[in-house]
């Protein structure tokens, strides 16, 4: 017996398209929403039917419009399908209130230039993904990955991953670049004394004090067990010395709320932004820090090359 053929009908074909998971727009080159199927869950997406006639001109900021448009024409020229990951948050979109919620929601777009003109137009077919989730959880095992789980700072595969763009930043400012090595003096013997627990809250509470003595823009970036590099653009050695002076003055006077004393040995070196690669100045203020612990300890050492 020969199987009945099912045949689509016209209203099929719409209810399948509007019952896609995702919403999915027809898109003119000119950034002209056409039409819009699917998405309707409103759990993931709101009502896009609203923008059905109006142009991402006049729905996006000026520089999320231009981005939109570069990724139609893109896919377009290319006839290939695109996937592209963006973002949209409050600033992005017109007539939101600024003062209301600015998390962004992050999506995973699917162009594909259609083979007809629509209203005298190439258009593509653009599907928009909800991947908030996502991006939130990559985001967090990201930092997992790149800090110090007990102190907070940031580790050495942050450090190796970041540096290059700093070096660049740095030659194409004319900006120095200085870094602190600093070790917390006789630590071994605090945790043999005190025990790890109090180590380790000693080892957060010199993060603390470290934080409040640098800027913004300086990074504290856990080395070794008790050894902190301390990454600071624009400055010199010069600058770097009274930052390092300051910063073992506030330690040496911090009370730690173990009641233990603590110090810390600083050396400080900086980059040669000629022919010196990073690894180095890294070398070079740990020289200086050994000079510093030769010395007694708690006291401060640099590097000069001269």
């Amino acid at each position: 017996m020969k199987a009945a053929v099912f045949m689509l009908t016209l209203k099929n074909m719409s209810d399948i398209l509007n019952s896609l998971p995702d919403p999915t727009f027809i898109l003119t080159k000119t950034g002209r929403y056409v039409d819009v199927f699917g998405g309707k869950d409103l759990r993931y997406y709101h009502d896009a039917s609203h923008l059905i006639g109006l142009s991402v001109n006049d729905v996006l900021s000026t520089e999320k419009a231009a981005w939109f448009i570069g990724k139609i024409n893109e896919a377009l020229k290319t006839k290939e399908l695109l996937i592209t990951e963006y973002s949209l948050s409050n600033k992005d979109v017109k007539g939101l209130d600024n003062n209301g919620p600015s998390n962004a929601i992050y999506f995973e777009g699917r162009i594909q230039s259609l083979n007809f003109s629509v209203e005298d137009e190439p258009a593509v077919l653009w599907q928009a993904t909800n991947i908030t989730k996502r991006h939130q959880l990559a985001e967090k095992l990201r930092t997992i990955s790149e800090t110090d789980p007990l102190t907070g700072v940031w580790n050495r595969r942050y450090f190796y991953k970041m540096i290059d763009k700093e070096k660049r930043r740095a030659r194409r400012n004319d900006l120095p670049i200085s870094l602190l090595m600093l070790d917390i003096d006789h630590f071994k013997s605090i945790n043999d004394q005190w025990g790890h627990k109090v180590g380790d809250l000693i080892l957060s509470e010199v993060v603390a004090v470290t934080l409040n003595c640098i800027r913004e823009s300086d990074m504290v970036i856990r080395w070794g067990g008790e050894e902190f590099l301390i990454f600071m653009l624009d400055t010199g050695l010069d600058a770097a010395y009274y930052v390092a002076e300051k910063l073992r003055l506030k330690i040496e006077h911090h009370t730690f709320s173990s009641g233990v004393e603590v110090s810390v040995s600083i050396g400080y070196a900086q980059w040669n932004n000629v022919s010196e690669n990073i690894e180095e100045t890294i070398t070079n203020a740990d020289t200086a820090l050994y000079l510093a612990k030769n010395e007694g300890r708690n006291c401060v050492k640099g590097y000069h090359n001269d």
